[in-house]
C-alpha cells in the first residue's frame, strides 16, 4: 500500500478495498464451517494488534501519493518515509512472531 506515494495514491486504494475483503471472506468462510467466533477473534486478535496499526500506517502514507511530488523539501520526507517504513516493519514483523506462536496455539495448532 506505500506504493501509493509513488503511484498518485492509484494502488492503494484497490489494495485496501482487497485486503477488507480478503479479511471478510476468510471471517465468512470460518463461520460456515461451523468454527466459534470467540476462537476465530482469539486468533485474530493478538496479532491483529499490531497487523491493523501496521495496515492504517501504510493506507495514510500511501495516500500521501500527490504530496510526494508538491513537497519543496523532499529530504525530509523521504527520512519520513524511511521512518514510517521502518515502523510498519517492525510492526509487521511481531505481528508475525506473535501469529506464529501465540495465535497458532490459540486456533488449536
Amino acid at each position: 500500500m506505500f506504493l501509493g506515494v509513488f503511484t498518485l495514491s492509484i494502488t492503494t486504494i484497490p489494495l485496501a478495498v482487497y485486503n477488507g475483503i480478503v479479511i471478510g471472506n476468510s471471517l465468512g468462510v470460518a463461520v460456515t464451517h461451523s468454527l466459534k467466533l470467540s476462537k476465530i477473534l482469539l486468533a485474530i486478535l493478538p496479532h491483529g494488534i499490531f497487523e491493523i496499526p501496521a495496515i492504517i500506517i501504510s493506507i495514510s502514507v500511501g495516500l500521501q501519493g500527490i504530496n510526494f511530488y508538491k513537497i519543496s523539501c523532499k529530504k525530509e520526507y523521504l527520512r519520513y518515509l524511511g521512518k514510517m517504513y521502518g515502523v510498519v516493519f517492525i510492526l509487521l514483523f511481531l505481528a508475525s512472531l506473535v501469529e506464529s506462536y501465540v495465535s497458532f496455539l490459540i486456533a488449536g495448532g
